[in-house]
């Protein structure tokens, strides 16, 4: 869960101010479309060889790396500031995204490895509320540290955020061994579990009906 709250603060905070950053860099609007696309096809590209990595090495692994990158990736947007050209920028926003946009996929599929598979769905949305409570919170957090910082400070804040994530599993792995290979579900079957809230709606609501329309059969049901 801690997980999924830490990469709804980065992301959240990225896709709220990710355009304040561009027009910090350049005039032209176009490179803000540039470069949030270019993150979002790195988090595409990256997601599915994440999550079969996440298979055979282990969960916690490929969030620590994937955590630690996300850090080396905003500390070097950082540090070169201004100064950064167009296809600079939009190859570290490919870095950045392939980093941060598949945490949370690997993150669902670390915890239903520790779940009941009939508490899937409950798991799944306690998950994305925590995600929610990030995306939230994130934008603010980070538009203080900009206020301060400048535009670059988002990314010196989704560094911090990547850097708590990857001492705390550092932490975790120290602590707790990993849930045995035989617990293990595919990547692509834990996806399949990280509904949106509109999904787990609309499973409740479907359960709902069912049972009334049991309820209205068994009721009419003739007497012999």
């Amino acid at each position: 869960s801690i997980g999924c709250l830490a990469v709804g603060l980065a992301n959240g905070a990225f896709w709220s101010l990710a355009p304040v950053f561009t027009a910090s860099i350049s005039t032209d609007t176009t490179l803000a479309a540039w470069f949030m696309t270019s993150a979002v096809i790195g988090g595409a590209i990256s997601q599915w060889p994440l999550g079969f990595m996440s298979d055979g090495f282990g969960r916690r692994k490929v969030i620590l790396g994937a955590a630690l990158f996300g850090v080396i990736i905003a500390a070097s947007i950082v540090w070169l500031g201004d100064d950064v050209g167009f296809w600079a920028i939009n190859i570290l926003g490919a870095a950045w995204g392939a980093a941060a946009f598949p945490l949370y996929a690997v993150s669902v599929a670390h915890a239903n490895d520790y779940a009941d598979p009939n508490d899937y769905v409950m798991v799944s949305s306690g998950l994305l509320l925590m995600y929610g409570v990030g995306a939230i919170a994130g934008p603010f957090v980070a538009s203080l540290l900009m206020s301060y910082s400048g535009a670059i400070g988002l990314f010196g804040f989704t560094a911090i955020v990547h850097g708590l994530l990857t001492v705390l599993v550092l932490h975790r792995m120290l602590q707790r061994a990993s849930a045995p290979d035989k617990q293990h579900i595919a990547f692509g079957d834990a996806l399949a579990t990280a509904h949106t809230a509109s999904c787990v709606y609309e499973e409740e609501y479907q359960h709902n009906i069912e049972a009334d329309s049991q309820q209205e059969s068994e009721a009419f049901k003739p007497v012999a």
